[in-house]
């Protein structure tokens, strides 16, 4: 039961940074680090985060965005890899 609330309490957390930042003008398309890096949107879908996946998506998020040049991954590529 409580491993349950803090993952809810992460989810919302996450979902208010994220708008918050979006709020503030941060650029959803910001490149990934050269090594391991993740964009935003690459990294929400890795995570499996659905409703920020969308979220980023409405900012006009970059779905063919270049992953990391060194163990980087497309959003699809990610999602994969993340099961979702």
């Amino acid at each position: 039961m409580v491993e349950q609330r803090c993952k809810q309490l992460q989810k919302v957390a996450t979902w208010g940074v994220v708008q918050l930042l979006l709020e503030r003008n941060a650029d959803v398309n910001e490149e990934a680090a050269w090594k391991g890096g993740k964009m935003a949107l690459q990294a929400a879908s890795e995570g499996g985060h659905p409703e920020i996946v969308q979220l980023l998506l409405e900012q006009n998020a970059d779905v063919n965005a270049k992953p990391a040049q060194e163990s980087g991954r497309t959003a699809l590529q990610a999602a994969s890899e993340g099961g979702h």
